[in-house]
């Protein structure tokens, strides 16, 4: 699949891992109560303040981000080319059971992203070992980055994000009242 993480390379393995995806199913888990490791620690889910078409959306495109950053920390460090259509597999096996957990990081205000929940369930899995130095805490660094970069790209995106921060904002008030 992967022979040369070019750019064409790599959009062509995020359409095809994330295109595996039950997008319909990863916003209804959204919008319910999902409980993930964000979620039971806190975190506010903006995602669940979007509209189903909008959220399904906004899901997609913060896992095809995650998907993006994790095949090029694995192409960083897999030393084998010839492993990495392998990888790409097991990719795909991860992506469903935790598209929650990564689209959950889809905020502007998100300065860091707590992937562990995630390498948790590579491990959880039993997918094949990542190679040695392959690291998680560099994937979510990237994938923090690549989500504000888009949020400030997506003008739609970034003012669905804003109106759900102002009911948020105003939801935690009228509780403090």
């Amino acid at each position: 699949m992967i022979e040369d993480m070019d750019p064409v390379s790599l959009t062509v393995a995020v359409t095809t891992i994330v295109g595996t995806v039950d997008w319909k199913e990863v916003a209804r888990k959204i919008a319910g109560d999902a409980a993930t490791d964000a979620a039971k620690a806190g975190r506010k889910n903006l995602l669940q303040r979007l509209q189903p078409d909008p959220r399904q959306k906004a899901a997609k495109q913060a896992v095809e981000i995650f998907t993006e950053e994790f095949l090029r920390e694995l192409d960083d460090k897999c030393p084998l080319a010839s492993a990495i259509p392998g990888y790409c597999q097991q990719l795909q096996r991860l992506i469903e059971p935790a598209a929650v957990d990564i689209a959950c990081w889809l905020d502007p205000e998100a300065k860091s992203v707590d992937l562990a929940p995630v390498a948790r369930m590579w491990s959880g899995l039993n997918l094949d070992p990542l190679p040695e130095d392959f690291d998680w805490l560099l994937v979510a660094q990237n994938y923090a980055r690549a989500i504000r970069q888009h949020i400030k790209k997506d003008a739609e995106l970034r003012e669905q994000l804003a109106i759900a921060l102002q009911e948020d904002s105003h939801s935690s008030r009228q509780q403090q009242e």
